[in-house]
């Protein structure tokens, strides 16, 4: 008797599971019957056996087949909305930008934020609206002409020219990449901790490795957000994602306490005495705690660095396979002194300008850029887009169009220069940084570390491949695209190129 008891209420278990699939499967249904048309999909996987080594080429691919927008599927119930034209892009995200500047939360978001806190992974509501009146108290609070200053930043241009000088004296074939972390995090730190690193300091080794476990465990534990059960198992990339998060915490937690303990009100030195002063000012109106700071430390901290490091080492190596462009934007800065240059000065060098612009067009740093989420059920051309849907940017096909770039895949800064000889962008699918409502924050910092590092390294060395060495342009797909590790040849110009015309 016990046995048909037991038999029965599986059997009737098993119909109600069927029953509730059926009816999801359904209510799916008619929440997504007006998608943008997608590639045919299997079912669980959806599209993801179209994803092979580079989703960002995969992606690409499809667009010319679908179109400017079409709909990918990363499981059975998991469509997200891709975004390959300007056009709709600028609809979406600047003339919708309240029905679509959301960001989804998920899973790896929640590991990486520890839960949403900060602003850049953050839905768009009061919090983050908080996050960002608190960012922008305290950089108010330091001064931002403070915070932007180009000093720290000359500082670790002529800190770099004098670690490559050491290792030329060695080998003049070198892995600059590692030189061009340690630069970008400095400025960084400068900015927000008042401190710099050195070459063997065994905290920003630390640092160096937990970015690579990053930028490896975001990409592909992104698929935990796709199948839930994987984050219960002892999933790799997950465990590194933990990991960077753990180191990153750990310092970030360590640098805070050490500004609180030594903290004068009124003498603000930094970034993070500017959000202690904000949160011992604002906390009774704006419930400001240490977690907040400590939040948008984390944004900065790694925002701060990873693209600005990313565009530099895609600037060498364009620089060592293009040696024409290098000559003649070292030609351009021989009416300058580059320990002189600001920011400003950018108008005058329209060549250097234009290196820096072709650099972020054609490197593509976040080729699918930071997903959005629809905060409401919306419409974008023509199409039903439920509340709740993910859409993402394929910046990496608007960058290389041949429709909008002649020879995209040539690394041509004169693209740039008007002909009337200054600097100006072309059309409309130049989007490096995003657009709309949720621009990347670190962009003013990273154009200004761009624009001075390059006319620092340009001006004192030239770079070219390795003899016998290929070259692999593809780049690697991860939280950023980055260039496969590489090495150049770097030569000191000689001493009467080094001299500067007044």
């Amino acid at each position: 008797m016990i046995d048909y008891l037991i038999f029965a209420a599986v059997f009737l278990a098993l119909i109600a599971a069927f029953i509730g699939f059926a009816l999801k499967r359904s209510s799916n249904h008619e929440k997504f019957s007006r998608l943008p048309p997608s590639p045919p999909r299997y079912p669980l996987l959806g599209n993801l056996l179209q994803l092979k080594k580079s989703p960002h080429l995969d992606i690409t691919e499809l667009s010319k087949e679908y179109g400017g927008i079409f709909t990918f599927w990363f499981g059975r119930a998991k469509p997200v909305v891709i975004l390959s034209d300007q056009k709709i892009v600028r609809e979406a995200f600047v003339q919708g930008a309240t029905a679509l500047s959301g960001r989804p939360q998920r899973y790896t978001g929640s590991v990486y934020t520890k839960n949403f806190k900060g602003v850049v992974l953050r839905d768009d509501n009061k919090e983050w609206a908080f996050q960002r009146r608190l960012g922008h108290q305290a950089l108010k609070t330091l001064g931002e002409e403070k915070f932007f200053t180009e000093s720290a930043i000359h500082d670790e241009c002529k800190a770099l020219v004098d670690r490559i000088n050491r290792h030329i004296v060695f080998s003049n074939l070198m892995d600059i990449c590692k030189y061009m972390e340690l630069s970008s995090l400095n400025v960084l730190c400068a900015l927000l901790f008042g401190s710099r690193y050195s070459e063997e300091d065994p905290e920003f080794h630390r640092i160096s490795l937990a970015n690579s476990w990053f930028i490896e465990g975001i990409k592909a534990a992104n698929i935990v957000d796709g199948f839930p059960i994987l984050r219960y198992l002892p999933y790799r990339p997950l465990k590194l994602l933990r990991d960077f998060v753990k180191v990153r915490d750990e310092i970030l937690e360590r640098k805070l306490k050490e500004h609180e303990e030594s903290f004068v009100p009124g003498a603000i030195r930094d970034f993070t005495d500017a959000l202690i002063e904000t949160q011992r000012q604002e906390q009774n109106k704006m419930n400001h705690t240490r977690e907040d700071s400590l939040a948008l430390m984390a944004d900065l901290f790694l925002t701060g660095t990873e693209t600005t490091s990313t565009a530099l080492k895609w600037a060498i190596l364009y620089l060592s396979v293009w040696p024409e462009t290098q000559e003649k934007a070292y030609e351009a800065l021989q009416h300058f002194q580059v320990e002189k240059l600001k920011f400003s000065d950018r108008k005058n060098l329209p060549y250097i300008e234009a290196l820096m612009a072709e650099v972020l067009r054609m490197g593509s740093i976040s080729p699918l850029s930071v997903p959005h989420k629809a905060t409401c059920d919306t419409e974008l051309c023509g199409y039903k887009l439920p509340k709740g849907i993910i859409l993402m940017m394929n910046l990496y096909a608007m960058h290389h169009d041949p429709n909008q770039w002649d020879e995209p895949e040539q690394f041509k800064p004169e693209r740039f220069i008007h002909p009337e000889g200054h600097f100006f962008i072309p059309n409309s699918s130049y989007l490096p940084f995003s657009v709309g409502k949720r621009v990347c924050l670190g962009e003013t910092l990273a154009k200004r570390e761009l624009f001075l590092f390059l006319s620092y390294l340009i001006n004192n060395f030239r770079f070219d491949k390795c003899e016998n060495e290929e070259v692999d342009m593809e780049g690697k797909f991860g939280a950023t695209l980055t260039p496969k590790p590489f090495r150049v040849k770097v030569t000191r110009r000689t001493l009467e190129q080094i001299t500067i015309k007044s």
